[in-house]
């Protein structure tokens, strides 16, 4: 560090973790390998006390870097873990990261800056999907996670954009800590959707939430057919079933997937009752179809591989129709059910990215 330069403040990174013993090591060697100064750096890995050798791993990269530490997280619920981090953190700025996540080695620097250069609460960066496994398979759904016709216009992960600009949300916010002092901690009422309510009460607060595409974090996507179909309805399912709280915690384009199903369902059923019905509920289909056909075809297209044209047909069709379905019947279950708890998804595995 230039001795001209102002001291940089002190960084606290915080890190929900549950179970995360394939990744957690190369989460930590990413962040130990960052260009920000270490002295003015902490991390707290806050572990939902995990029995498959996660917490090992860390104590043992602990031994050799004490900035390091390990927290206990018993509630086993991700803002759970950021509430603990956050009252445990002694830093002047908090950066949110994820056990399953890369990151690139100035990614700390560039959230530092940006929150330092901007009027933001909350700064983020690029989410690139990459796979888990080196699989055809693997590559479509990291594909698929990072396409606007999969994923919608969530800007992080499509990654269409050159310049900072201010929008809904970001992955693995950076934020000066006086902001929970304004609008609260994380909500541990909602713990798969914890970011959105965050960024709905920031909004509220007349906040504004900033992507720098310049920030570049790699998510690893599971890339098993059932991981990937399992994790997508329980993302669907937490997207509406959290309206028992009487919260919003999602955004317009979460919804387009729960609509396109619901419609297809509901004439469907109209079809058994008449035959009328039959030339809407195939004008609907076709077109998702042939968006569908032409999203996959550019995908093979930009690849060069003709392979991935019909992987891709059926990876963006699971990842619509899982998705719809699993929020048609979360809304089902916010609407009769009388524990937010009882059986859901959340309850069993919160911590997944």
């Amino acid at each position: 560090m230039n001795p001209m330069e102002p001291t940089r403040p002190l960084v606290s990174i915080v890190i929900p973790c549950l179970r995360e013993r394939k990744h957690i090591g190369a989460a930590l060697e990413s962040i130990l390998l960052q260009d920000y100064p270490r002295e003015r750096l902490e991390v707290l890995v806050v572990d939902g006390m995990s029995e498959d050798g996660t917490r090992e791993i860390v104590q043992d990269i602990s031994l050799h870097h004490p900035h390091i530490r390990l927290l206990d997280n018993p509630k086993r619920v991700t803002p759970a873990a950021l509430n603990v981090g956050i009252q445990g953190a002694r830093g002047e700025v908090i950066v949110r990261m994820d056990a399953h996540t890369t990151y690139e080695t100035d990614y700390v620097t560039r959230c530092v800056r940006a929150l330092s250069e901007s009027n933001a609460d909350v700064v983020g960066g690029i989410w690139k999907v990459v796979p888990e496994e080196d699989s055809l398979l693997g590559r479509a759904i990291a594909l698929a996670l990072s396409d606007s016709f999969g994923v919608g216009n969530a800007h992080y992960r499509t990654g269409h954009t050159t310049e900072p600009r201010q929008v809904d949300a970001v992955p693995f916010g950076s934020y000066r800590r006086h902001l929970f002092e304004r609008v609260g901690l994380f909500d541990e009422s909602v713990p798969r959707s914890e970011d959105a309510d965050l960024y709905r009460r920031v909004r509220a607060a007349g906040g504004k939430i900033l992507l720098v595409p310049t920030i570049v974090a790699y998510y690893r996507a599971r890339s098993s057919l059932l991981a990937f179909l399992r994790h997508t309805l329980q993302n669907g399912f937490l997207v509406t079933y959290y309206l028992k709280t009487r919260r919003v915690t999602f955004f317009g384009r979460h919804l387009v997937p729960l609509a396109f199903v619901s419609t297809v369902v509901a004439l469907a059923a109209l079809a058994l009752v008449h035959s009328a019905f039959l030339w809407p509920l195939a004008a609907v289909l076709a077109s998702h179809s042939l968006a569908n056909l032409l999203a996959s075809f550019r995908v093979a297209a930009a690849q060069k591989n003709a392979r991935y044209m019909a992987i891709m047909l059926a990876v963006f069709a699971a990842l619509h129709w899982c998705y719809g379905l699993g929020a048609a019947w979360g809304l089902v279950r916010a609407l009769t059910s009388t524990s937010l708890w009882r059986r859901s998804p959340a309850g069993r595995r919160a911590h997944g990215g």
